[in-house]
């Protein structure tokens, strides 16, 4: 019999976009007659119709379901839909019941939904998830299938994943926030960048300027999410995508300047922000 999913989540703007790339991968994974339903879709048959009764759609879909994935970020987690929809799948004994955790969490901000079963939203997170599902829906998982559909989906939401882990940064405690890197550090991510005058690569120069920054993901390891897709991107020159990474980059680099009272990250922010506006002027169409 085919199974149904639900995957819960908040209405954020970064939430419903990794949501949505969600809902499509699993469809891709999963067999054809696998429905996954999501409260925030708009376009398939599935969705919830204008002046429809949506708070009896949501209690429909949620009886019928066999399994539930809650996307739990900083900001889903304070939302008393996600409790309703996850305490409701607890009660009703659904088969198969996951967390896929997005951002810093402690078992106290979660509060039930440290219940769950979790995974982080990373490469070996999302794989074992989607290797259950696949099982789940009665396939047989194959990992060399899986892992190009993870690392596609990383990729499509490298910049939301980003601005979930900014956003939840900032909704910290000032004193709580440790950000501070080493003069050695510093010195290493000034001699990378300071052979710039010697390269007439902008490729080069994007490795090494991918390279620097990520010398610095001991204290800001969220960067770690639009670093990677960056250097897929410049690997294929694809511009238009290296463009918008180093765009989304610049915007955070602003933001650890803007938080951070470390004078080496600071000063670290300053180096790789105008390397990086040099870069986007100089990359071609």
């Amino acid at each position: 019999m085919p199974k149904k999913i639900f995957l819960s989540h908040s209405h954020d703007s970064s939430d419903q976009t990794v949501a949505k790339a969600l809902q499509e991968a699993i469809v891709q994974c999963c067999p054809e007659d696998t429905r996954v339903f999501r409260s925030s879709d708009v376009q398939s048959k599935n969705m919830i119709a204008y002046g429809e009764d949506w708070y009896r759609r949501i209690n429909e879909e949620l009886q019928n379901t066999n399994a539930l994935i809650a996307l739990v970020t900083p900001s889903s987690s304070l939302k008393p839909w996600i409790l309703y929809e996850t305490g409701f799948a607890c009660g009703k004994g659904v088969e198969l019941l996951y967390g896929i955790m997005i951002g810093p969490h402690s078992t106290a901000s979660l509060g039930p939904l440290s219940q769950l079963q979790a995974a982080f939203f990373t490469r070996d997170g999302l794989q074992k998830v989607f290797h259950e599902l696949v099982k789940f829906t009665g396939s047989h998982p194959v990992d060399t299938q899986l892992e190009p559909l993870v690392r596609n989906l990383l990729t499509r939401v490298a910049v939301p994943l980003n601005q979930i882990n900014r956003s939840s940064l900032n909704r910290e405690e000032q004193g709580a926030v440790s950000l501070n890197i080493s003069d050695r550090i510093l010195s290493s991510i000034d001699l990378l960048l300071s052979q710039r005058r010697h390269s007439a690569d902008i490729y080069d120069l994007l490795r090494r300027w991918i390279a620097a920054a990520s010398l610095c993901l001991g204290a800001v390891p969220w960067l770690e999410f639009i670093l990677h897709p960056l250097h897929e991107a410049t690997v294929s020159r694809d511009n238009s995508r290296i463009r918008t990474y180093c765009q989304e980059l610049n915007y955070s680099l602003t933001f650890i300047d803007e938080l951070t009272p470390d004078p080496q990250l600071a000063d670290a922010s300053a180096i790789l922000a105008y390397h990086l506006d040099f870069i986007i002027q100089h990359l071609g169409n």
